[in-house]
């Protein structure tokens, strides 16, 4: 499993006592597994992304309103993005914490934003979807909070993890002297965190249970890659019928759960070309594929080079 690199909270927060920043990153590109120590809201505005996150790795296809909250400490990452532009909204998680109403009483508000303590570690990141007019709403107060702590200042844009101190909060705009700003951000804070806790309890439909056991699929087709592909038994074992879980599984991940499996093993077997000195065939079959030939086929169609120029030469 590849190595995770932390993010330092200085190449992030610009004051020490007020950690609350939201950017805009235009043509995100894709960027490596990635741990923090303070929480994340992501927020697609345009293009799509897969999203990777957790222990062990889970991919979650992001597209124009999806949402996706992390708590600290998980490790993430984006792949396949594609005109992609995501509104970053990163943040300690004392902030909530310290609020004197009852924040945690909000309707959906734990599910999304708070990680109750021996939690499984699925629920150390989450995702919800937002309609058109919702996402509009949303990206006018993140437009608002940016405008109060970057005032005048141009948008930003992502690169990549190697050239993050470009972004360094020391090389930026100094910190406006007027506090009344950080007061005016945490209060548009406080509104973005309550429209979107409304919104994931309020709309159920793809954020409950019908996810969560799309969550278990996907876990379950990772952890026997493998093995021949058995939706019916595997709809069965999740308690949902044939046809409601393979509608659920397209909406999900926009894709068939044969196709996702398809993607699924030649991920597994780029890495075992990159990181073991097995033969081609050998690991066409240990990926599930019964036929190195086709296995090379579809290769080549996902990474756009055959399995033999995909892999290392040797010394």
């Amino acid at each position: 499993m590849p190595r995770t690199t932390r993010f330092e909270r200085e190449l992030i927060f610009r004051t020490a006592d007020f950690q609350l920043d939201v950017a805009t990153w235009e043509n995100h590109p894709d960027y490596p597994m990635i741990t923090n120590d303070f929480c994340e809201i992501a927020i697609v505005l345009r293009g799509t992304a897969t999203k990777v996150a957790g222990k062990p790795e889970r991919e979650f296809p992001l597209k124009a309103g999806d949402v996706f909250a992390l708590q600290g400490g998980v490790p993430h990452g984006y792949r396949d993005t594609r005109d992609l532009t995501v509104v970053n909204i990163i943040y300690d998680r004392g902030l909530l914490d310290s609020v004197k109403f009852d924040v945690a009483n909000l309707p959906g508000y734990r599910d999304l934003f708070h990680l109750e303590p021996g939690a499984p570690a699925e629920r150390t990141y989450q995702i919800m979807h937002l309609e058109m007019e919702q996402l509009e709403q949303v990206r006018t107060l993140t437009q608002a909070i940016e405008k109060e702590l970057h005032p005048g200042h141009s948008r930003r844009r992502a690169v990549r993890y190697q050239d993050r101190r470009q972004t360094a909060v020391s090389m930026s705009d100094a910190p406006p002297r007027d506090r009344g700003c950080q007061f005016m951000a945490m209060a548009q804070f406080m509104v973005l965190v309550g429209m979107l806790s409304r919104w994931r309890f309020f709309k159920p439909t793809l954020v409950s249970e019908k996810v969560m056991n799309i969550g278990r699929a996907i876990s379950h087709m990772e952890r026997s890659y493998h093995a021949p592909l058995d939706p019916v038994s595997l709809a069965k074992m999740l308690g949902m019928s044939y046809r409601n879980f393979y509608r659920t599984f397209q909406t999900v991940t926009e894709q068939t759960p044969a196709a996702y499996l398809q993607r699924l093993r030649l991920t597994k077997a780029a890495h075992f070309l990159q990181t073991t000195d097995r033969t081609v065939t050998d690991i066409a079959f240990q990926c599930g594929f019964d036929d190195s030939s086709y296995f090379a086929r579809c290769f080549r169609q996902r990474f756009g080079v055959s399995p033999r120029r995909f892999k290392p030469m040797p010394g």
